[in-house]
């Protein structure tokens, strides 16, 4: 795990800042326009946004958070309702400065807006057929992988899937393993994580995932699902933890890690005139 926790955390300098919107930001479904429903709702939105920053959701567990969470509405900068379709939501905006701060100064666990994209190359492999999903696919497994990462605050990022995609890598390059098929598609995106997963649909959804740094293989896994969207989340969660596992700092935490440096044929420093 340390070696895997020394891969990860050489991230951390090229990885970009997630904008504080894609954190703050969440729909909550409500009955109706009254206090006690915006108050829930405002309660409920601020935990979502408090599992993306504390990278768990085990937010009850957490020491420190008590006092964070008692007051909501005090975290909302702006709410409003939209009607969509048959239901009524409350959209909220939360201040993740502010949290980050309060966060900070109750010792609880911190997951800020440095986190690296992640290339997902998901197949649904469904009877007879499998279907590389694209950032325009109406399948719904792509709402609810979106859906998860938004959860989790994940910048996973689809393929286009256009003809330079399809003439670089097919569903069977991922199904099969041909990971260097994959890798040279994977080029032009200049994600630092790719995620290869397929999703073998049927009564018990199962997905294989492999997570990858460059060519680099990082951790793989098999989760398993009452449905797809439920598969979907459970691999979007074990991606989640694992990288909240190195980007989460914990008030108090320190270790002593070893850096190992590969490929690098020489120490000397070039002539700077």
């Amino acid at each position: 795990m340390k070696s895997l926790i020394l891969m990860l955390t050489c991230l951390l300098c090229s990885a970009p800042a997630l904008a504080a919107s894609a954190l703050g930001d969440v729909s909550v479904p409500v009955a109706d326009r009254s206090a006690e429903q915006r108050a829930e709702a405002l309660a409920l939105g601020l935990d979502q946004v408090l599992v993306r920053l504390t990278g768990s959701r085990d937010l009850a567990g957490r020491a420190g958070l008590g006092s964070v969470r008692q007051q909501p509405s005090r975290w909302a900068t702006q709410y409003r309702y939209l009607q969509q379709d048959d239901q009524l939501l409350i959209t909220a905006s939360f201040d993740i400065d502010g949290l980050l701060a309060a966060l900070q100064r109750a010792g609880a666990p911190v997951w800020g807006t440095t986190r690296p994209q992640a290339l997902t190359w998901l197949v649904v492999q469904r009877p007879g057929v499998g279907e590389l999903l694209s950032r325009d696919s109406v399948d719904p497994v792509q709402g609810a992988l979106r859906q998860a990462a938004a959860e989790r605050g994940l910048p996973l990022i689809l393929p286009v899937m256009d003809d330079a995609d399809r003439r670089a890598i097919a569903v069977a390059d991922v199904r099969g393993h041909f990971d260097h098929v994959m890798h040279k598609a994977s080029s032009r995106y200049g994600a630092p994580l790719t995620l290869a997963a397929v999703l073998y649909t049927g009564q018990s959804p199962q997905i294989r995932w492999r997570l990858f740094r460059g060519v680099e293989l990082l951790e793989q896994g098999e989760v398993t699902g009452v449905d797809e969207p439920q598969a979907v989340f459970a691999m979007v969660d074990r991606v989640a933890d694992l990288l909240a596992s190195v980007y989460v700092i914990r008030s108090g935490d320190s270790a002593a890690l070893s850096l190992e440096v590969r490929q690098v044929s020489s120490l000397e420093l070039g002539n700077t005139g």
